[in-house]
């Protein structure tokens, strides 16, 4: 509850400045063309004549940069190393030239001539045709090639020092409002 009443009396305050704006623009009368910077919004300047002159800033307020010494520290890190570069290769190996394959064959009969008990000739088939199959066997030739290796390379954890150095950082932004008077009489 106290929370609620804190923030409705801020957003009093607020309302009021925002309505005193108009007095105090009136009070500041006219100003030329000289009195304004375009991109930064009116700028009072601070003359014998001046009348006076009010203003309200809400929103973000200017970042503060604050600047500290971190000291030096060993570090470790993880480095990739050749172990060995990349070269060539002589290798001598057995190349596939013809795989190997069934084969069907095809066997003749078997015959033979006989004569009979009169002399006469005729034909016996001792062994009747067939068919085989048989395995032929792969045809390798040795080749001798040259093959790239590429490099190879492994890891290696070592302890580096990092010398100490100023950091510049920025505070956080803070929101609020801002009020400002000047009044001369």
């Amino acid at each position: 509850m106290r929370t609620a009443k804190i923030k409705l009396g801020t957003l009093g305050t607020l309302l009021a400045c925002l309505a005193a704006l108009p007095a105090a623009s009136a009070l500041a009368g006219d100003r030329d063309r000289h009195d304004r910077d375009d991109h930064r919004g009116p700028v009072y300047r601070h003359h014998d004549d001046d009348r006076g002159g009010f203003s309200v800033k809400i929103g973000p307020s200017r970042p503060v940069t604050v600047q500290r010494w971190v000291g030096g520290r060993y570090e470790t890190r993880t480095e990739q190393v050749l172990v060995e570069p990349g070269h060539y290769v002589t290798r001598t190996e057995q190349v596939l030239v013809e795989p190997g394959r069934w084969e069907e064959r095809c066997i003749p009969a078997v015959e033979e001539i006989r004569r009979d008990h009169r002399g006469r000739t005729y034909r016996v088939i001792v062994v009747p045709a067939r068919t085989v199959r048989v395995w032929i066997e792969p045809c390798y030739q040795t080749r001798t090639i040259r093959v790239w290796c590429p490099p190879r390379y492994g890891t290696r954890t070592v302890g580096v020092w990092v010398p100490g150095c100023y950091v510049t950082e920025a505070a956080p932004w803070r929101s609020g409002v801002s009020l400002g008077a000047l009044f001369r009489w």
